[in-house]
């Protein structure tokens, strides 16, 4: 691949990333079903990481 398309996919795409072992990925993964929020609990995380007032200040 010539440099001027790799630098165009890389512009589009970025970098190219590293292997991600699934096996690994999946075994972390299944901690986080283990302790499910509560419905009002999920809703006032997702607020608090979605508010915007930290970005205007």
């Amino acid at each position: 691949m010539n440099a001027g398309l790799a630098h165009s996919i890389e512009s589009l795409f970025g970098p190219a990333s590293e292997p991600v072992d699934i096996a690994a990925f999946l075994e972390s993964a299944a901690h986080f079903d283990s302790h499910p929020l509560e419905p009002e609990q999920e809703k006032s995380s997702v607020e608090k990481e979605c508010r915007l007032l930290s970005l205007l200040e």
